[in-house]
């Protein structure tokens, strides 16, 4: 298994049309913004390979100087589902920014709020996926725009952390990718007790 850096032609042409199909229209971003992010050097694409077959993408946000990224997407292609390829694209994902990120910013949408029992065992599921690969629970939420998203990170160069400077991170990869007025307005950070 690989992760294939792509260019935005690429993505356009073989990932963005499963990102369409995968991911439903309220929590996708458009292709102008995604390419924008590209343009600016804040979206990196991967394509997670297996065997010369396109089995998922990976989509990562980040801004200059900042040492977290955020996995903004990741997906596995339905047909692929079920085999191992989420945890070892994240592992390599890991490996491939270790250096010169000190770790991965995951969002998960909170635990009991799903609109029925399924949608709240799917993110149950999404968070267990997580921890398996050693996320660690930051103990704060983040409402973007009217979703609660429960945050994690995972991989440390040195296996400490500062809360405050992973949540600054997010805060500033939302200003590049909302724009500041639109992440100020839209985003705000709740701390859990």
């Amino acid at each position: 298994m690989e992760l294939k850096l792509i260019e935005i032609n690429e993505f356009k042409k073989d990932v963005y049309k499963q990102y369409k199909k995968i991911f439903p229209k309220v929590e996708r971003k458009t292709y102008k913004t995604l390419e924008k992010g590209y343009y600016n050097r804040n979206a990196v694409f991967y394509k997670i390979i297996e065997d010369n077959n396109f089995v998922g993408f990976i989509i990562t946000q980040s801004v200059e100087d900042k040492p977290y990224i955020l996995l903004d997407y990741i997906a596995i292609l339905p047909e692929y589902q079920c085999n191992g390829y989420g945890k070892l694209a994240i592992k390599e994902l890991n490996k491939i920014i270790s250096g010169k990120y000190q770790g991965i910013i995951i969002e998960v949408e909170k635990l009991g709020l799903g609109k029925n029992e399924k949608e709240n065992k799917i993110r149950q599921r999404r968070v267990d996926f997580y921890k398996e690969l050693g996320a660690i629970d930051l103990n704060t939420d983040f409402k973007l725009f009217k979703i609660i998203l429960s945050l994690y990170v995972l991989g440390s160069v040195d296996g400490t952390r500062n809360n405050d400077e992973i949540i600054n991170n997010l805060e500033a990869i939302y200003n590049i990718t909302l724009g500041e007025k639109r992440r100020s307005k839209y985003c705000k950070v709740i701390k859990n007790v």
